[in-house]
């Protein structure tokens, strides 16, 4: 299946992978993590796009190809909070972090009316994609509308923050299907950002000779400004008017390499979703992912990808550089939900993993892991839309947002809406 965004993100994935193999080589303070891997109850099965989250707090993360999974503890209290694991079909779990510390192997146990039989469809799975793309038009929000907006990025080096920021926003979003000349529009309500750029670079202070520092000159800038890239690319813009149903919308279904199969039926709420997985090969790359369709109407209700890279060029490549490459990995998970104008967008996430360490002879090689999140959901869904977003504080776009806007942490808007966002946070 073709979107434009993950050929490019998988561009910028290797791009940022072969940067950090040349700048990464030195020692590093690792800040305390929990590792662990998430499978279902039997034990027989790894399960991937698990969202892992502190509940009440911003830490989270997904679950990897395998199941496994990093999450930072830093400003954590081990006997105090706790840790959510969730996915669509089966059963929430929650567990303290000194529980997992003890046990950081988690099993989920599928909900009781998941059913595990096998789907009998006079229709392939490539048809049934391809009848759930011809099927948006009549399933989607046809007029402009006005959305709340939940956003977070996050990017970290070795669990210490390079930035984070966290933003509500007010859109005049276009439908799907825009025959309409005016254009998505989006303006700042609350803004916070703290970054930790100078402990990042610090842990990353190489200690050379003198006829190395030419080659070192221009270090620190370099890595912030691939950071910039990586957290721009996913901007909010980018969810918005590039997410998964406009692109297909657009593009329509373009059948790759990829192997489809009818994987069971979920009971949600009040609706049946079909889930249909699929797997495959890029360049230098392995593909795995599901989507899950409203039974009734086949509108996409979830959509999960994850693609991983562990070429043996670059391997070979940051080998000569004392580097151990041992994967860079992105999981992009999209889920949209019913509603009284149509379907909706209403999760876009995208989580970005670069795993290598410095390898010492003699010695503990010393890890070295990048880590990428970014979040959007939508808070309120409002129709037809009462602000088309013409003044106020308007949102640029390619331009990071602390470039435009005070960081202000005490906002009444992040009062108002923070039970929904912690709500969001955890399912």
């Amino acid at each position: 299946m073709y979107f434009s965004f993950r050929m490019k993100s998988q561009c910028v994935v290797r791009k940022y992978c072969l940067c950090l193999g040349i700048l990464l080589n030195s020692n590093h303070i690792l800040s305390q993590a929990l590792e662990g891997r998430v499978l279902e109850a039997s034990g027989t099965k790894e399960l991937a796009y698990v969202n892992i989250s502190v509940i009440g707090k911003t830490q989270g993360t997904v679950s990897k190809f395998d199941g496994s999974y990093r999450l930072e503890l830093a400003d954590l209290r081990p006997k105090e909070d706790s840790i959510a694991f969730s996915i669509i079909g089966y059963n929430r779990k929650a567990m303290s972090i000194e529980q997992l510390k003890e046990k950081p192997v988690v099993y989920l146990s599928p909900m009781s009316f998941n059913l595990e039989s096998v789907i009998v469809s006079p229709k392939s799975p490539e048809e049934i994609i391809q009848m759930a793309i011809e099927n948006i038009p009549d399933n989607y929000i046809k007029e402009p509308f006005n959305g709340t907006i939940y956003y977070r990025s996050e990017m970290r080096l070795n669990g210490m923050f390079i930035e984070s920021s966290e933003a509500i926003i007010k859109g005049y979003i276009m439908p799907v299907m825009n025959g309409i000349k005016d254009t998505t529009r989006l303006k700042m309500l609350a803004f916070k950002y703290f970054d930790e750029q100078e402990n990042a670079i610090s842990s990353i202070t190489i200690k050379k000779r003198k006829k190395d520092k030419v080659a070192l000159e221009g270090l620190d800038t370099m890595l912030i400004n691939l950071t910039y890239q990586l957290s721009e690319f996913f901007g909010v813009y980018t969810q918005i008017d590039s997410n998964l149903i406009k692109q297909l919308h657009l593009k329509g279904y373009k059948k790759g390499k990829e192997k489809y199969w009818f994987e069971n039926m979920v009971h949600m709420e009040d609706r049946n979703l079909m889930k249909i997985g699929f797997k495959g090969r890029i360049k230098m790359a392995s593909e795995l992912g599901n989507i899950l369709f409203d039974e009734e109407s086949l509108s996409f209700a979830a959509y999960n990808y994850q693609v991983e890279t562990a070429n043996l060029k670059i391997k070979a490549l940051l080998w000569l550089l004392g580097i151990g490459f041992k994967s860079a990995d992105a999981v992009i998970r999209f889920t949209s939900r019913p509603s009284e104008y149509g379907w909706i967008p209403d999760v876009m996430e995208v989580n970005v993993f670069v795993d290598m360490e410095k390898n010492k002879w003699f010695a503990k090689d010393i890890p070295l892991v990048m880590e990428l999140t970014s979040h959007m959901s939508f808070l309120e869904i409002e129709s037809p839309p009462t602000d088309k977003c013409l003044d106020g504080k308007l949102i640029q776009k390619k331009k990071h947002l602390k470039e435009q806007f005070m960081s202000e942490p005490e906002s009444l808007y992040w009062k108002e809406f923070e039970a929904i966002i912690s709500k969001k946070k955890i399912r």
